[in-house]
């Protein structure tokens, strides 16, 4: 549950966004789980879900037990958050659910498993557009007779930054062959320029200069990590990339 997510500077104001539908496990427990990374940390929290009037007596019955449990969580343990409701016409339009992702202008944690698909694929599209989103998650799912432990602890909710893998998948192939020298044991600058001198033809290869600014860009995307060994530098793949793309997908890549 409580992967830490690489973030510049934990000072820095956050906005956090959270569909509000039917299941208590997964509004209340998302924003239970997330209070030790993000509750110290000031910023504007997004509450989306549909009109009142519209919902039927059950429905609203429902959404008003998980509302007031959830303004008690808020009130006690984000007191340096703004709350904001976002009021959807249309719970299943993609459009105006990404027109108000669009509002946001900050760094941002949705909660992909509360809501609609609809609302998890705008917030991974938005995510896309902008080249920067954390999300929690659902990874696991305990069975209800362990209610002792908690209603809201029945889901298990892991948090991760999406952001290096938004600038993946816009790496060019040299940059996709650094990751692969680095998945490979090729931890030093040195290292992976012998091994990218194996791998391209001789038009294509690089200085070391090259390869160290490379990595440096890579770094600062949040794609590799980098400590000192010796008067060197040591690299190895960031966690946030390898948790979702793993290991085998970076060693696929291919001599072009």
């Amino acid at each position: 549950m409580n992967e830490k997510i690489s973030s510049s500077n934990q000072s820095n104001q956050i906005s956090i966004v959270s569909f509000v539908g039917f299941q208590q496990h997964l509004v209340l427990g998302f924003f239970e789980q997330a209070r030790n990374i993000y509750s110290t940390r000031g910023g504007k929290i997004y509450l989306m879900h549909s009109k009142n009037e519209e919902l039927e007596e059950g429905q609203y019955s429902k959404y008003l037990a998980i509302r007031n449990d959830l303004d008690k969580e808020l009130k006690e343990h984000w007191k340096t958050f703004e709350i904001e409701d976002m009021i959807l016409k249309n719970i299943w339009d993609i459009k105006e659910i990404s027109e108000q992702l669009n509002r946001i202008q900050n760094e941002c944690l949705v909660n992909l498993s509360a809501g609609p698909s609809v609302f998890a694929s705008a917030a991974i599209l938005w995510g896309f557009k902008r080249h920067s989103l954390q999300i929690g998650h659902v990874i696991e799912r305990r069975d209800p007779s362990l209610i002792k432990l908690g209603q809201n602890n029945i889901s298990i909710f892991s948090f991760i930054d999406l952001t290096p893998y938004f600038f993946y998948v816009n790496l060019d192939y040299i940059n996709k062959l650094i990751l692969k020298a680095i998945a490979e044991g090729k931890t030093t600058s040195n290292k992976i320029l012998d091994y990218l001198h194996v791998s391209l033809e001789e038009s294509r290869k690089i200085s070391l200069r090259i390869v160290q600014m490379r990595l440096t860009e890579l770094r600062d995307h949040g794609l590799v990590k980098s400590s000192r060994v010796g008067r060197s530098s040591a690299y190895i793949l960031s966690d946030d990339l390898t948790r979702i793309i793993g290991l085998k997908s970076l060693l696929s890549t291919q001599k072009i």
